[in-house]
């Protein structure tokens, strides 16, 4: 038994109610429960494959768009909000840059580590090139700082390792830490 992972499959038993979509359709939804011979979902964790995507991206939405709106959530993210997020080019970094975009948050640090992340950031997340910081910099710190003016309300570690602590200096007084990842040991 897998718990709590996501999947990618087609619509099967529209007529007793397990689905909403008609037979066939491609479909990604959130596993809670499955065992190789039976798998029905509550109709609210099954949604329509995005024609745009691929199966194999559409099968990383759930873990990645959640994992996203938990972390904003534990961190208090508002509108007014400055944001550091370690980590944008990745799933849970899209989904919490473009749900934090959503959430009226303009005052937004990220980083990226090459020229096609930075890319990415730019083209599918909205953001633009003096947003990104290049961590691989060894004043990447101090440029985010110096960009937003000092500490950022929140900073959001979806990379670990060095980045919780680079994180941890990021912050402003009394600002709200977030980590996707296990304390150091």
């Amino acid at each position: 038994m897998i718990t709590k992972a996501e999947a990618l499959g087609f619509s099967a038993m529209e007529a007793k109610g397990f689905c909403p979509f008609a037979p066939s359709v491609s479909i990604t939804y959130d596993t809670v429960r499955y065992r190789s011979r039976d798998c029905s979902r509550a109709t609210r964790s099954v949604a329509r494959k995005p024609a745009s995507l691929t199966y194999e991206q559409a099968a990383a939405v759930p873990v990645a768009g959640i994992t996203a709106s938990i972390a904003l959530n534990k961190a208090r993210v508002d509108k007014t909000a400055s944001v550091f997020i370690a980590g944008g080019a990745g799933g849970a970094g899209t989904f919490t840059i473009l749900l934090a975009r959503q959430l009226g948050v303009r005052n937004l640090v990220t980083t990226a580590g090459n020229a096609k992340s930075r890319d990415y950031l730019i083209a599918h997340c909205g953001l633009s090139d003096d947003q990104i910081i290049d961590y691989k910099n060894g004043s990447f710190i101090e440029q985010a700082m110096q960009h937003n003016g000092g500490g950022f309300d929140v900073a959001l570690d979806l990379v670990g390792g060095n980045m919780l602590s680079a994180c941890c200096v990021l912050l402003a007084l009394d600002g709200n830490l977030a980590s996707i990842t296990e304390a150091p040991g």
